[in-house]
């Protein structure tokens, strides 16, 4: 056992040559505590003091790298860790990150998609408000003119003209009423047919209007009637226009209707002094007159007489 102790101390001294607590703390601690053991057993005590203090100190140093490492080993764990959370961090910002891009291109195509949408309804509520407005005013138009001389329709002519009359009325003021016919209009309608008669009705109108003034109102009463109603305007000058539209009439070349033929009217004229402010007798009195006209012969202008078998000619009215 003594020798075994002593080849064990041998080979601790040999290995203290080499190796020093401070470069291999555990083996310096091994060799002095088999030191300590060799010399304790023989006796030796100050050679077995001598070891053991060794022995405690490369026990401390031991120790003290123990600690040392398993620190640095706990520091770096701790660092390695920090660095997989900072990592893990980092994925879940950049995910976030990816999320917040795909809502934000979600956010922009939904508002885009938004203003597509009401682009598209603002445009088609302004194309329906467009086509109705346009139906609107071509009802209007329907109701208000006549569709073939472009003149008032009977309805509108006597909504306006029964305005005229109110205000005349108010302001005490003259009005007159010219009422016309066309002349054998059935026969060129039957000997010449429909086309032409149209065209007639039509220059009929041009050539009337020629004559009015812009707020003189102008209508298409019936077939081939018409009635013109003249606010500020006494008896005199009423039947000076019929007259002036009769004769143009009378010299109107209709060779553009693909025909000759002679287009003349017979004219009606009374005022308020003979009808009072009334629309329906302004236009009942000069009725009776433009039928008296075509007894007479057609192609004439006649004032109304209360005296049915007297005739009143222009130049008496005047």
């Amino acid at each position: 056992m003594q020798n075994k102790k002593a080849v064990a101390a041998e080979y601790a001294t040999t290995a203290l040559k080499y190796t020093s607590s401070a470069t291999n703390a555990e083996a310096a601690m091994r060799a002095n505590k088999v030191l300590f053991d060799y010399h304790s057993s023989r006796g030796n005590s100050e050679a077995a003091l001598e070891a053991y203090i060794k022995y405690a100190e490369a026990d401390k140093a031991y120790l003290d790298e123990v600690k040392t490492k398993t620190l640095a080993f706990q520091l770096a764990e701790h660092q390695s860790l920090e660095q997989q959370n900072k990592i893990s961090l980092l994925d879940e910002q950049n995910k976030l990150l990816k999320v917040q891009q795909q809502l934000d291109q979600a956010q922009a195509y939904n508002s885009r998609l938004l203003i597509a949408v009401l682009f598209c309804i603002t445009l088609g509520l302004g194309t329906w408000g467009w086509h109705s407005w346009q139906s609107q005013r071509r009802l209007k138009q329907l109701a208000e003119f006549d569709s073939l001389t472009g003149l008032f329709s009977r309805g509108h002519f006597t909504q306006v003209s029964l305005s005229a009359v109110e205000y005349a009325k108010t302001l005490n003021a003259p009005i007159s009423c010219i009422l016309l016919d066309v002349d054998k209009f059935k026969q060129i309608n039957d000997r010449l047919g429909h086309a032409t008669g149209d065209w007639a009705l039509k220059e009929v109108a041009r050539i009337c209007k020629e004559q009015v003034r812009e707020y003189e109102i102008f209508g298409r009463i019936g077939g081939e009637e018409f009635c013109l109603l003249l606010p500020e305007c006494e008896l005199k000058h009423a039947t000076d226009l019929a007259n002036a539209m009769c004769q143009a009439l009378r010299g109107a070349d209709t060779s553009a209707s693909g025909h000759k033929f002679e287009l003349t009217a017979s004219f009606g004229v009374t005022d308020n002094a003979r009808a009072g402010y009334s629309l329906d007798k302004l236009m009942a009195q000069a009725d009776k007159a433009m039928y008296s006209a075509k007894k007479q012969g057609r192609n004439q202008v006649q004032c109304y007489s209360a005296n049915p078998s007297v005739a009143t000619t222009p130049q008496e009215a005047g």
